[in-house]
């Protein structure tokens, strides 16, 4: 059966002010809690960092597509390999997971599967993630994210830090069709681009954003 792709996730959290969202290990004993929504879904994220390179944690979505599917996984970070540059910074990870999916018409077992990359200096930044949940049946399985950013207001560590990004959302498998309820012009269509106003203050990040196809954004997220 043909299916359908997902997850607009947020990636968040590099280094110093950061301006992706949720990077899957921060520094050790570091802990993060966030909710990411959008039309298409909402999820809850918490992780706990071991090391500098190793953290466990879990996700739980709901996806609110005609056939709504709630998912929960288990999942383990790893910092593949970081570059400590003059002014800037660069980090791959790779996240993975199990866990299962229960929707109106049946339960499975569902994967995770995510690598990450990073730079980011303290005026810009790009980032690239892909993400797949195999083994869900009634819901979008995967997508690939860049992100572009320019730090518009720069403040010390603890102070207000405002960035400026574009994202960039490829969808492999084509268009999905929203319910009604949300707004008619809410596709989750096959290429996706959502100008992002992010905010950062100490240790709390929110970001807001509207896509072409009219979806709004709303990530939060805070670390510890």
């Amino acid at each position: 059966m043909n299916r359908p792709i997902f997850l607009l996730i947020a990636t968040c959290m590099a280094v110093g002010n950061g301006a992706a969202l949720a990077h899957p290990t921060i520094h050790e004993d570091g802990a993060s809690l966030g909710f990411y929504s959008k039309p298409t879904f909402r999820e809850w994220v918490a992780s706990y960092s071991l090391k500098r390179w190793l953290s466990v944690g879990a996700r739980y979505f709901e996806l609110n597509h005609q056939k709504n599917s709630q998912i929960g996984v288990a999942t383990a970070g790893l910092l593949l390999w970081r570059g400590n540059f003059e002014d800037s910074q660069s980090n791959l990870w790779v996240t993975g997971g199990v866990g299962g999916e229960n929707s109106v018409s049946s339960s499975s077992l569902t994967g995770f599967f995510s690598p990450e990359w990073d730079w980011e200096s303290r005026t810009w930044m790009a980032a690239a993630k892909y993400e797949l949940l195999p083994g869900i049946s009634n819901a979008p399985n995967n997508l690939l994210r860049l992100r572009g950013g320019h730090a518009a207001f720069r403040g010390e560590a603890e102070q207000l830090n405002i960035w400026l990004l574009l994202q960039v959302d490829y969808h492999p498998i084509g268009d999905i069709n929203l319910p009604v309820t949300f707004h008619p012009a809410q596709n989750l269509v096959e290429l996706q681009w959502t100008p992002v106003l992010r905010l950062t203050y100490k240790n709390a990040n929110l970001e807001l954003g509207a896509s072409n196809n009219g979806a709004g954004h709303l990530n939060f997220e805070v670390h510890y």
